[in-house]
C-alpha cells in the first residue's frame, strides 16, 4: 500500500511538472469574434518581439529559455519558482515580469486548448508567472494557464515559465 501511494504521488508530481509544456490543439469558437486578432500585433525587424496596439506593451514572443528561429519559438522553456522568475526578470535590462493584468491581456477569449494568439506567440507554455501576489505577505501568486485560457494562483515554490514584457 505504501509503495502504491508513493508511486501515485510521484506520477502526480511528474504530470504537474510536465503540464506547463504539453502541447494542446487550439480550438476557437467560430461564432465568436477573436478578442486578440492578428491585426492587433506588430513585429520588430528581427521578429522576436511583438507590440500590442491596444495595450501598447511590447512582449518577447518566446518564453525565457526558448529562441526565435525561422518564424517560431524553438527549444524548451525554462521553468522557475516565482522568486527565481522575479530575480531572472530583474537581470533583463528594459524588461519586467508582467503584472497579472498585463499577462491576462494576452488571453484569447474565443479559443481553448491554447488561449492565446498563436501567430504572435507560438509554442507558448501553459503556465506563465505574473509579478502579482494574491495578497500582501502571502505565499500565493498569480499565473496564467494559457492551456485553459484563464488565470489562477499557486504557491511561490511551484514552477512555471516566464514571458517578459516592457512598456513603451
Amino acid at each position: 500500500m505504501r509503495m502504491a501511494k508513493a508511486t501515485l504521488s510521484f506520477m502526480a508530481a511528474a504530470l504537474l511538472a510536465a503540464s506547463s509544456t504539453l502541447a494542446l490543439a487550439q480550438t476557437c469558437n467560430s461564432n465568436m469574434p477573436l478578442s486578440k486578432p492578428d491585426s492587433r500585433y506588430t513585429y520588430n525587424a528581427a521578429g522576436d518581439e511583438v507590440t500590442d496596439s491596444v495595450t501598447r506593451l511590447t512582449w518577447k514572443r518566446c518564453a525565457e529559455g526558448m529562441g526565435w528561429s525561422e518564424g517560431t519559438c524553438t527549444g524548451t522553456p525554462n521553468e522557475y519558482t516565482w522568486e527565481a522568475a522575479v530575480s531572472h526578470a530583474a537581470t533583463q535590462t528594459g524588461w519586467h515580469l508582467p503584472s497579472i493584468k498585463e499577462l491576462k491581456s494576452l488571453i484569447e477569449l474565443a479559443c481553448y486548448g491554447m488561449g492565446i494568439n498563436q501567430t504572435a506567440f507560438p509554442e507558448t507554455p501553459h503556465l506563465v508567472w505574473s509579478a502579482s501576489t494574491v495578497a500582501a505577505g502571502t505565499e500565493l501568486v498569480w499565473f496564467v494557464n494559457f492551456g485553459l485560457g484563464d488565470d489562477d494562483y499557486s504557491k511561490k515554490d511551484s514552477k512555471a515559465s516566464v514571458r517578459l514584457v516592457r512598456s513603451q
